[in-house]
């Protein structure tokens, strides 16, 4: 038995399920597991640190975005 990985588009991935189903093929799905970039990791540890913004409201959230 040969084991195969395949990444496939999310829109993609029901056809090709089908179609491996319809010859013989057995499809296990497996979650991929996401890796937080650089820049996440750092906003990640400052906001462990005491550091960020606290807001009162989601309103005032948006109203610094503008």
């Amino acid at each position: 038995m040969t084991i195969l990985t395949i990444e496939i588009a999310d829109s993609e991935a029901k056809f090709v399920t089908e179609l491996l189903k319809k010859i013989g093929v057995k499809v296990k799905k497996e979650a991929i597991a996401k890796i937080p970039n650089a820049e996440t990791i750092k906003a990640m540890e400052e906001l462990k640190n005491g550091g960020g913004r606290k807001f009162k409201s989601v309103k005032a959230l948006f109203d610094t975005v503008r």
